[in-house]
């Protein structure tokens, strides 16, 4: 029992990393993981190869919770560091017919480093007016729910 989301599409890395690398990467993914330290126990984003490009996408596992908080991890803590940025769209759908929307993803410079990261955008197709939202707040309304739903428990 708990609640799904499926998750349509991938997005594209900027460039193909090695094979050790993206094994290695795969490898740590399929860990469980300690809550504390992480959004939570496993993480469901995945490097997969095709037609001669890799992609970022889920790994079709059950119960992938907080994946926006994962994708911004896998961004920040690793393809950051790889001068990897991510690019396109994944649609999610979840049990509640209120819960579906787009995950946009899209490469950005700092102008004043010169260093390119991923900007994450969510797109929540299920409220009346849907505005860009970016992933920080979802992040932080995601976690906000996970620990009312931790005090409750205790």
């Amino acid at each position: 029992m708990g609640y799904n989301t499926q998750f349509i599409g991938q997005f594209r890395l900027s460039k193909n990393l090695d094979d050790v690398l993206v094994d290695r990467f795969n490898k740590i993914q399929d860990k469980r993981h300690d809550q504390n330290s992480y959004p939570s126990r496993y993480n469901h984003w995945y490097i997969k190869r095709q037609y001669g490009n890799q992609y970022l996408a889920w790994n079709g596992a059950e119960k992938f919770r907080h994946y926006f908080a994962w994708l911004d991890l896998v961004c920040k803590q690793y393809l950051e560091m790889w001068g990897v940025t991510l690019s396109g769209y994944v649609t999610y759908v979840g049990e509640d017919k209120s819960d579906y929307g787009v995950i946009e993803c899209v490469e950005k410079m700092n102008l004043q480093n010169g260093i390119r990261y991923t900007k994450m955008l969510v797109y929540k197709l299920s409220e009346p007016k849907w505005d860009r939202q970016t992933i920080e707040d979802s992040i932080k309304k995601e976690q906000g729910e996970y620990n009312e739903i931790r005090r409750w428990i205790r």
